[in-house]
């Protein structure tokens, strides 16, 4: 499920007055079964805290609680954005989605009770466009009738770069179409940014930034001639206030070169164990400095920069290592040496009975899915989905097998299940520790000298 802008179908000038089919239809998209976007997000927080070392999140406090709120976000993954925003915004979301997946009555059904909009696209065919009418009738009554909040991906297509594409105007229309039907409705536009540390590696980080909420009255006006002009001044500020609250890599083909530092910065940065989301923008503010940084230094520093980084990264490769290795100066605390020793029986017992679901999803990504922007999303849903079959077929099986003190065995299963991934980590850190302290002084000494050549480099006024 790919969640798209709708900005290609919504007219230029949305007029709508209170005569009109969209103020008067009835509900079209209530949901036909019981409610799972209440079944479904608090599992998905679960599920993110489980995938993401590190999840920070700032600015929540810049998100109106009871106002009607579009929130536009960038789009580096298939559906990683809204689902992670419904998990720990306090409010809840509808969405809008691309209309070829609503096809069969059970799955509209299933994407209606998810609080799914789906909108059609010219490539669907002309009389599906017509259904987009319903849609945006649906996303009027949310924002306007009920003060509810729509989350748009405002870069219309999924691209996993650090870098804003240019805007689409749906966001805006839409906030204009609503305000004609529903002018006395305050109404704002909120832009979120969403930066991945490597998106497709599970257990790296996310950080997540609302910016000041943008309110649709300053760019409207009584005349509905002027709409277009209010539209693509509305959508400038968005454009302008989604870029400080994410990494924008400038320009993009350095991208790589940059994304190369970042990562060393992700290191100085580096935070281990968190039970939940953290309040905080400094890891954000770092990374935004290191691309600020890169950007504005000349043609020739870039070339020096490049080729520092590239001997760093093409050394640790060589050494089947990362930066973490040489940071650590091949230090291990005592505390963690011991931890790893005494807990290690333990970490195979649950690895060994929590392994499949992710050895499987794994194994179904890897091999069905072939564009980089959805493997991360799919690969998230694979564990999700696969951890619930497994967990419903170890239950009864532990009780049939051992009795009711069977039921131990899945229940302690699910509350070891983050332990058990904090000690993975330690012991993927531990064992770099000591791959580092194997090499030769020469071959450590060249690791050092290229580590602090980068960081001389990316620290320098």
């Amino acid at each position: 499920m790919q969640i798209v802008n709708p900005a290609p179908h919504l007219p230029v000038s949305a007029q709508p007055n209170e005569s009109d089919s969209v103020s008067l239809a009835p509900r079209l998209y209530a949901p036909a079964m019981p409610n799972l976007y209440d079944i479904f997000m608090p599992l998905t927080r679960i599920a993110f805290r489980h995938y993401f070392r590190d999840i920070t999140i700032s600015g929540l406090e810049c998100v109106p609680k009871d106002r009607a709120l579009i929130l536009a976000s960038n789009h580096p993954s298939a559906f990683i954005e809204p689902c992670i925003l419904a998990s720990f915004l306090p409010r809840r979301l509808h969405f809008m989605a691309r209309g070829d997946i609503f096809i069969k009555p059970f799955f509209i059904k299933i994407l209606n009770s998810l609080n799914i909009i789906p909108i059609y696209r010219f490539r669907d065919g002309f009389g599906k466009l017509k259904k987009n009418d319903a849609s945006f009738a649906e996303a009027f009554r949310i924002l306007g009738a009920e003060k509810g909040a729509l989350h748009i991906l405002v870069e219309g297509r999924t691209k996993q770069i650090k870098h804003l594409e240019p805007l689409q105007k749906g966001a805006a229309r839409i906030a204009f179409g609503t305000k004609r039907l529903f002018p006395d409705q305050p109404l704002d536009i909120l832009p979120v940014g969403i930066t991945f540390g490597t998106p497709n590696t599970p257990r790296d980080s996310i950080m997540i930034s609302f910016g000041e909420p943008i309110s649709v009255d300053e760019y409207i006006t009584q005349n509905p001639d002027d709409d277009r002009r209010g539209i693509t001044a509305l959508t400038r500020t968005l454009a302008d206030g989604l870029r400080r609250q994410m990494v924008h890599i400038e320009p993009l083909e350095e991208e790589k070169t940059v994304e190369q530092f970042l990562e060393l910065d992700r290191t100085i940065h580096y935070h281990s164990w968190a039970w939940g989301a953290r309040r905080t923008r400094t890891a954000l503010n770092a990374q935004q400095a290191v691309a600020e940084r890169l950007a504005s230094v000349t043609r020739e520093e870039m070339i020096k920069a490049k080729a520092e980084i590239t001997a760093y990264t093409t050394s640790l490769k060589r050494h089947r290592m990362t930066d973490y290795a040489v940071a650590s100066n091949g230090y291990l605390p005592i505390s963690t040496a011991l931890l790893l020793v005494f807990c290690a029986p333990l970490y195979a017992v649950g690895v060994a009975f929590s392994i499949w679901p992710v050895l499987l999803g794994d194994a179904i990504a890897q091999k069905r899915v072939k564009q980089r922007e959805f493997q991360a999303s799919v690969r998230l849903a694979l564990y999700l989905v696969l951890s619930l079959i497994y967990l419903l077929i170890l239950t009864p099986t532990a009780a049939f097998l051992f009795g009711p003190i069977g039921i131990l065995i899945p229940t302690a299963l699910v509350l070891s299940a983050l332990p058990v991934l904090y000690f993975r980590d330690m012991l993927v850190r531990a064992i770099e520790v000591f791959r580092f302290r194997s090499l030769s002084r020469a071959a450590r000494h060249e690791l050092r000298t290229f580590r602090n050549a980068c960081l001389a480099y990316l620290h320098q006024d």
